[in-house]
């Protein structure tokens, strides 16, 4: 397996070859022009928005939001999710079609950081779907649209980096000529949602060619699998995705192994990162013996991959000791509703800023963070990014064992069954984080997300500094011409 560090001291080596021969050939000064697409900008403090922010003072960079993974099902929520969508479409217009971000996920007021140092953001119009050839040529002139009205017609110095499989049908699988940043041959997908050649490029769609430029794709979860995805959908395009891109990473080895066996050989492993200082500051939290009753507390995405029967009996036995679990996030569309709305000990709270998070810790003062997931397919595919922030509180963890949190099973404790999550957790509430746990959280200093960020920095710029060469995995390349 093939690692992405970005700290000299890190447990993993660097991928494919050594610092010293990969700084040689990345040029100090190599100009590049960087266009994102992934979760929409400013909604949640994914990943890729913590990778980017620290990218952006140091490239220019458009971050495009989309819609159209999840299935819908004219739901109230899928409607508010549409006037939502169609709000960022008018003010993306408003300013020409790519808008400064301002603040991201919750930065300060007094940030010092400029508007210009944040992505310009692009929220083109879309078909809430993707399944089917209609929808995915609407989509793809939309998103094309988009980046050529940034970046011209000269993307010499384009990278695509995009979390989502939607942006297959941006790229091109062709040959890049010198000077030209798209081309014409286009794809066309058939009822089952897959590509066939040469009837996209009807007179009918501004803007239309693929991009014929550099691009990674970081899978950072298995959309195939996730709750309220249209899954065949995502897997469809996922593989014609990893048939273009010249780079591959993954957040865990799981999903390194799954594209791998989907014909890439050379996919490497990035890892979330933490913000330390933005959680130590929770250390100024009151004493357990001082607090008033156990808490333990969830924070993130409230669905279906939570443990109901888990949370349950957790909230049951706090509830003996006047205690109570707190889940902190946005509902999902099932799991809220399926807790009894007298659930002993349990309390929903409403998501809160990232910004805002350390303080109402310290205001809920917790005995221990909780991670109750079911053991699914998408569970074990993903690494949580909330894990190591919860390490990085100093507060005791207890959580799921799953693949993609397997290393760290020295920090924190990691169980299979019910009964042991709940006695684990009465266990901390007295005894706190041991000697080993704390030990082993050192670690934590190399796992920055300016470590994550210069890692992908150094993926990013090894297309450019590659001069166009076709360096896509040729197993792949074949696979894609006999389909």
């Amino acid at each position: 397996m093939r690692y992405l560090t970005g700290h000299a001291s890190g447990r993993k080596a660097a991928v494919g070859m050594n610092d010293t021969a990969l700084a040689a050939r990345l040029p100090i000064t190599l100009a590049m022009r960087l266009v994102v697409f992934s979760d929409d900008w400013g909604r949640h403090p994914s990943s890729c928005q913590h990778l980017v922010r620290r990218l952006a003072p140091k490239y220019r960079t458009l971050w495009v939001n989309t819609i159209g993974m999840r299935r819908v099902t004219g739901s109230w929520a899928d409607l508010r999710r549409g006037v939502q969508w169609g709000l960022k479409c008018l003010a993306s217009r408003a300013h020409g079609g790519a808008a400064a971000s301002g603040a991201c996920h919750g930065a300060s007021a007094g940030s010092s950081e400029h508007a210009s140092h944040q992505p310009q953001v692009a929220s083109p119009w879309m078909w809430p779907s993707f399944r089917g050839g209609l929808p995915r040529r609407v989509n793809a002139a939309a998103m094309r649209r988009a980046v050529r009205r940034w970046t011209g017609d000269n993307c010499d110095d384009v990278v695509i980096l995009t979390t989502l499989p939607i942006a297959a049908d941006l790229t091109c699988n062709e040959p890049r000529p010198s000077g030209s940043g798209f081309c014409h041959p286009q794809p066309l997908a058939d009822a089952r949602g897959s590509l066939k050649p040469g009837a996209c490029d009807g007179p009918d769609f501004r803007g239309r060619g693929h991009f014929r430029g550099r691009a990674v794709y970081y899978c950072v979860d298995d959309f195939s699998v996730w709750p309220g995805v249209d899954g065949r959908t995502m897997l469809t395009m996922e593989r014609e995705l990893l048939a273009k891109v010249d780079r591959v990473a993954a957040v865990s080895q799981v999903l390194c192994d799954k594209l791998r066996d989907m014909g890439r050989d050379d996919v490497q492993l990035l890892t979330h990162g933490v913000d330390l200082d933005h959680w130590r500051v929770i250390s100024s939290r009151p004493s357990r013996d001082t607090a008033p009753a156990p808490v333990a507390v969830f924070w993130g995405l409230l669905d279906e991959r939570l443990d109901v029967n888990w949370c349950a009996a957790l909230g049951r036995a706090l509830s003996q000791r006047s205690g109570k679990l707190v889940l902190i996030g946005p509902p999902g569309s099932s799991f809220p509703g399926s807790l009894a709305p007298d659930a002993p000990g349990i309390e929903l709270h409403p998501a809160v800023p990232y910004a805002a998070l350390p303080a109402l810790l310290s205001q809920l003062c917790p005995g221990v963070l909780v991670m109750p997931y079911r053991d699914l397919p998408v569970t074990r595919a993903m690494q949580p990014l909330k894990f190591k922030e919860y390490l990085a509180t100093g507060l005791p963890v207890v959580g799921r064992s799953l693949p993609g949190v397997a290393e760290w099973a020295d920090a924190a404790d990691l169980v299979a069954d019910e009964q042991s999550f709940v006695a684990r957790v009465l266990h901390r509430m007295t005894h706190g984080v041991d000697a080993t746990q704390a030990a082993a959280r050192k670690r934590l200093a190399h796992e920055s997300w300016e470590a994550k960020a210069a890692a992908l920095e150094q993926l990013l710029l090894s297309c450019l500094a590659d001069g166009g060469r076709d360096v896509r995995n040729p197993r792949m390349t074949r696979a894609s011409s006999a389909a």
